[in-house]
């Protein structure tokens, strides 16, 4: 390099940058849990007031020009929208990748599973790479204004799933993430390979000059970019302002809430820190001021202080509600009889003096707080408790199963195998066949919203936060049993274009609702044959099905009476159960079913979500109201699967 290129270089700090990428959908590879992004296109970027200066930023792609020793060590990890302060963020890591392309393979924890299954659902889209350009080139065309730079030696750290990708404009971060990079004027040669450097001059980022480098030839200009006009700029610099006010206001937010001065907001502001990171900040305060972990002679940790805390206001607010159900703890005692608003206070701490009712619920209901989460545990577990309480009646007969995803799903109904048959010495065994009918169905998302506002809290309207749950788990596990009996009462058909119950599928009679009515219908379902035809199946009737109307009737046919003649002897007593549905009476007051096990034969299979077989609840803090969101979520689906393990009567004969 000459003299005159030498001078041409300075030195500078630069941050971590970060840019967008996409999902290459159409690469998932399930059982490997990889997929394929284009983490970079080189394309130009423009880059507001760095240096004092905006610019556009381009990215080499041309082999030499991007370091991949990061990927080739296996170094380089899949994070959670650039999270790099827990290892919970590492959501897998980065399998091989070359200077555009990277292969992500993901974790099989249970916490990564859901995002995995809205990246193959198409759900989560963005990606966004973090990387440190250690060498820039001015290459900007004559005449323009604005500077062109093209990173000419650049190093990804790592790529990262982000709900909205990187802001091209973004500027500097943290102070301490600064790195070394040299930024060469004109149309200096430079040598590229971060390995012919002297490690001082990696260290404090001085000029390369290793005489045994061979030096990449020059690199060529630009092509000619059209320049920025005026109105452009001044769109783009209004834009960084309104950005930079939005990070300065959430930082102070953040800070503020946690009791902390607006000292250390806005040094933060100062330093270019982005709002993750002061919220990772935030945690490690909070962590280090309310954990005490006690360690012994024997090495036994303490419950963590925040954790009792909170299981003991949890127990407070659910015996409150429920005294008969829930049993007040030790812990729990200390917050018994006090109202929503003192636990609000209690959380917010000495900054609530001198704040009114609404300020401090506002305070306690924000999203770093521990108040929240207080009170979306409440609402889940009265969530769950209510669920399980609500009747179910299908149950017994049905068989329950999960599936993976929302894709079609086929059960195979396999018939049996066709009979034996007697082999001749000598002679050649012949194949026997299958005979396979399929029923189709997929899951379905249900759900409602609904929210619980400050006023909850300064009204203690502890109700907003059990029995509203309670009441929607109440309605989800009623629309499974609705979903499941309409299959009963609307007769679908099945895959063969029959109805379920039909005179050709052998399971419909018109017998009565007495010993000889079920003598008829058990003798239909004991003949069943398999669908190769060939064997008879023995079904046999364990559930008596009938609407409200019919339940005296169905009782006494299920009772033991001691009878002094056979004639009037009941046979069937005790054979079978009885399960009363008041949603038959709206289709019919006389119709009457019965079913198999479903051990012995398929009957209704009902499904939902692997991992959620109940409803699932979720919470964010308000967005569009003052207060707390929550989100109850439910995917579910029934299907009649065989119909020869059912049965129906309209009862008139």
């Amino acid at each position: 390099m000459d003299k005159k290129n030498k001078e041409q270089e300075q030195n500078r700090a630069m941050p971590m940058m970060q840019r967008a990428a996409t999902v290459q959908p159409s690469s998932i590879n399930m059982e490997e849990r990889t997929v394929r992004v284009q983490y970079t296109s080189g394309a130009a970027v423009f880059r507001q007031r760095f240096w004092d200066e905006d610019f556009y930023e381009e990215l080499s792609t041309q082999k030499g020009h991007v370091r991949l020793d990061r990927f080739q060590q296996g170094a380089v990890p899949v994070l959670n929208s650039h999270r790099n302060y827990d290892l919970s963020n590492v959501m897998g890591t980065v399998l091989e990748a070359d200077e555009t392309h990277a292969t992500l393979k993901f974790s099989e924890r249970a916490d990564v599973e859901g995002y995995w299954k809205d990246i193959v659902a198409g759900i989560i889209r963005n990606v966004s790479v973090g990387y440190v350009v250690h060498r820039f080139q001015d290459v900007t065309p004559d005449g323009d204004k604005v500077k062109r730079m093209r990173a000419i030696d650049w190093e990804p750290y790592e790529i990262s799933m982000v709900a909205v990708p990187a802001d091209a404009g973004a500027g500097v971060r943290h102070k301490e993430e600064n790195h070394p990079c040299i930024v060469i004027g004109g149309q200096a040669e430079t040598t590229l390979k971060g390995e012919n450097m002297d490690p001082k001059d990696k260290e404090n980022g001085a000029t390369r000059n290793d005489p045994g480098a061979q030096p990449t030839p020059a690199v060529q200009p630009a092509a000619q970019a059209p320049a920025l006009d005026q109105r452009a700029l001044d769109d783009a610099r209004a834009e960084a302002v309104k950005a930079e006010r939005q990070r300065s206001e959430e930082i102070r937010t953040i800070v503020r809430s946690v009791g902390l001065t607006d000292d250390v907001a806005e040094k933060h502001i100062k330093d270019g820190a982005t709002v993750d990171a002061v919220r990772a900040a935030v945690i490690e305060h909070l962590a280090k001021k309310d954990d005490e972990i006690t360690i012994r002679g024997d090495v036994r940790i303490t419950k963590d202080e925040k954790d009792t805390r909170m299981a003991a206001v949890e127990n407070a607010l659910l015996h409150r509600q429920e005294p008969g159900k829930v049993q007040i703890t030790d812990a729990g005692r200390q917050y018994r009889g006090m109202s929503l608003m003192d636990i609000a206070r209690e959380f917010v701490g000495k900054d609530a003096r001198g704040m009114n009712k609404m300020e401090i619920a506002g305070r306690a209901m924000h999203s770093t707080s521990d108040f929240p989460i207080i009170l979306a545990n409440v609402a889940n577990k009265s969530l769950r408790q209510a669920y399980a309480d609500t009747p179910r009646t299908f149950m017994p007969f049905a068989r329950q199963t999960t599936l993976p995803d929302f894709k079609p799903v086929t059960r195979g109904n396999l018939g049996n195998f066709t009979s034996l048959k007697k082999v001749e010495e000598g002679a050649e065994y012949e194949y026997g066949t299958m005979v396979e009918n399929g029923e189709t169905y997929r899951l379905a998302t249900y759900g409602r919203l609904f929210a619980i506002t400050r006023q909850a809290i300064v009204n203690d309207d502890l109700d907003a936060f059990t029995r509203v749950p309670a009441k929607m788990a109440a309605a989800a596990a009623r629309l499974e049993n609705r979903l499941v009996w309409e299959i009963i009462t609307s007769n679908p058909n099945m895959s063969d274009s029959v109805a379920l119950f039909n005179a050709a599928h052998g399971n419909l009679t018109n017998a009565l609702l007495n010993v000889a009515g079920l003598g008829t219908i058990r003798s239909l379902m004991r003949t069943q044959k398999d669908p190769s035809g060939e064997d008879v199946l023995n079904v046999m009737p364990k559930y008596l099905m009938v609407p409200a109307a019919l339940e005296t009737v169905a009782l006494q046919l299920k009772a033991q009476i001691i009878a002094n003649t056979t004639t009037a002897v009941n046979p069937y007593a005790s054979s079978f159960d009885v399960i009363v549905e008041p949603l038959l009476d709206a289709a019919s007051t006389t119709n009457f079913f019965m079913a198999a096990d479903p051990s012995q034969i398929d009957t209704i299979e009902y499904a939902y979500l692997e991992g959620e077989t109940m409803p699932y609840l979720e919470s964010r803090e308000g967005f569009t109201r003052d207060g707390v969101e929550f989100k109850v979520r439910h995917d579910f689906v029934a299907k009649a699967i065989d119909f020869r393990g059912l049965a129906k009567s309209t009862n008139n004969a």
